[in-house]
């Protein structure tokens, strides 16, 4: 295996496998987060520009930052989207139930944090442009709303020329 991997087999750099052992302990979890999350520093995406220099053209490798994404981590942990999806909402489910140990609630906790510092390393690098800005709100949900509304209602001006057309409108409104 060559010391640097490009494209997508930094699951090979995994240092446990099997869900049971990475799903079992909150530390582990965190650990291996924490590991994919530094694989995608050390490791991003790369953009081929032509630079002009004195005269001279040159190709040169333009280093792009590498978003965290919970897709990415789950690959790397070697588990599905789904399976991680489901074994946070099983914890959920298991602490509102009352039924959970201490291990589980660490555990959601660790899965929390680990959401949260993807979304915050997403966010942060389209506030300062290393990732497209649109993608990044699709992705967490994000969206700019503008209220056009007058205390819940539509704010709606209409002139009217003529006493027939404004029974008429009267009429229409009455309708709705």
């Amino acid at each position: 295996m060559s010391s640097r991997l490009t494209g997508n087999h930094f699951w090979k750099l995994r240092t446990k496998h099997g869900r049971d052992k990475i799903f079992s302990d909150a530390a582990v979890l965190l650990e291996e987060a924490y590991m994919y999350f530094d694989w995608c520093d050390r490791h991003p995406w790369e953009k081929v520009e032509l630079v002009k220099y004195k005269g001279d053209y040159n190709e040169a490798d333009i280093p792009l930052g590498r978003p965290y994404t919970v897709e990415g981590l789950t690959y790397y942990l070697g588990v599905s989207g789904s399976y991680f999806r489901s074994a946070k909402n099983n914890l959920k489910e298991k602490i509102e139930q009352g039924r959970a140990t201490s291990d589980e609630v660490d555990l959601l906790e660790a899965i929390e944090m680990i959401e949260q510092a993807i979304r915050t390393q997403q966010i942060e690098g389209a506030a300062v442009g290393v990732f497209s800005a649109n993608l990044v709100a699709r992705i967490n949900g994000l969206v700019d709303r503008q209220d056009i509304t007058s205390n819940g209602m539509p704010s709606i001006r209409v002139n009217v020329r003529d006493k027939e057309t404004e029974e008429d409108i009267d009429e229409l409104n009455e309708l709705l």
